[in-house]
């Protein structure tokens, strides 16, 4: 596989490193959110992305739904920051 057009692509990224620490925040609070979104849309979950981050933004449930969705959250949450953990101590995935 050729791997060139991607390399292209990381190198004309690292040219913006280091990012400012706001906008590693605000990437890091929209993936949370997306990414559990998708993660519990995939198992059936009929939240939208704005409950989802009500959910996580707020730590409460939202009307009407049971405590099963609040602890699929809660696993995908463990998750991401297992994966912050590892990342800021030094294990690096690419």
């Amino acid at each position: 596989m050729n791997y060139d057009k991607l390399t292209q692509k990381k190198k004309e990224l690292d040219i913006f490193r280091p990012l400012p620490r706001e906008l590693v925040n605000n990437l890091d609070d929209w993936f949370r959110v997306e990414l559990t979104y998708t993660s519990n849309a995939i198992e059936g979950n009929t939240l939208t992305r704005r409950e989802t981050a009500v959910v996580i933004e707020k730590g409460i449930t939202v009307g009407g739904r049971c405590c099963i969705t609040k602890f699929a959250f809660l696993f995908t949450q463990i998750s991401c920051n297992t994966d912050r953990y590892w990342h800021s101590n030094g294990c690096k995935f690419i």
